[in-house]
């Protein structure tokens, strides 16, 4: 292998030189480093070692003819934008490793269609699968992950959250310009900033009285009142 394809310091990847269609990361790297390989469109394949446990943020920004890559058991977080814009990506298996998923890591994938995510995610950052087919064609209006709202893709101008929802997500609400009032169930724990962006309509939010709700959660809305049920 012609190691000067890669820049590495302290076993992480911080420049790709290369202009291969296949990509092989040699093994004993342990994390994809930030803006890596962002806007390698030659790459059409990845294939990452074992011993990679960190890919970080713009890792893979802009890789548009990557079709695959393999996620090793091992790594526990997908950061910012890892894969924003990867527009040919079709498939991802996350593995169980994995316990967080940063802002736009998936964004604009536009088609990835098959998302196999473990039961260990715990965070989800905003907008993470925005503009995916497998978003687009999730069937229901609360598209959920693990207890963790990240979409709602309804048009009612009153919604209730089902029960079972924990946690709801930031911009899980994004731009939801019909949305006028928003019923939270006893299982939610915890709002994340901006989960209520642009909701332009909204003016009621129905809370019950342990959650805390975040300023910064209604952020480009009117005055919304909210309410103890």
């Amino acid at each position: 292998m012609n190691m000067t394809e890669f820049i590495i310091r302290d076993r992480v990847i911080t420049k790709y030189n290369g202009c291969k269609k296949v990509v092989h990361i040699p093994y004993g790297v342990t994390e994809i480093g930030q803006s890596a390989f962002m806007d390698h469109n030659e790459i059409e394949s990845v294939t990452l070692p074992d011993s990679i446990t960190g890919i970080g943020a713009n890792a893979f920004f802009g890789c548009d003819a990557m079709k695959s890559i393999n996620i090793p058991q091992g790594v526990r977080k997908i950061d910012d934008n890892a894969f924003l814009c990867c527009e040919s990506l079709r498939k991802i298996v996350i593995p169980d490793s994995v316990t967080e998923l940063g802002m736009w890591c998936f964004s604009e994938c536009k088609s990835l269609r098959t998302v196999l995510i473990p039961e260990s995610i715990r965070n989800i950052g905003a907008l993470a699968f925005n503009h995916t087919k497998w978003l687009d064609e999730y069937f229901g209006d609360f598209v959920t992950v693990n207890g963790i709202l990240i979409c709602y893709k309804g048009n009612d101008t009153t919604v209730e959250i089902p029960a079972g929802v924990k946690i709801i997500a930031s911009q899980a609400f994004n731009e939801c310009k019909k949305v006028g009032k928003i019923c939270i169930p006893e299982s939610v724990k915890r709002i994340c900033k901006n989960a209520f962006t642009s909701c332009e309509a909204l003016h009621s939010l129905e809370i019950h009285n342990s959650l805390k709700v975040p300023k910064c959660a209604f952020d480009d809305c009117g005055e919304v009142a909210v309410t103890i049920a």
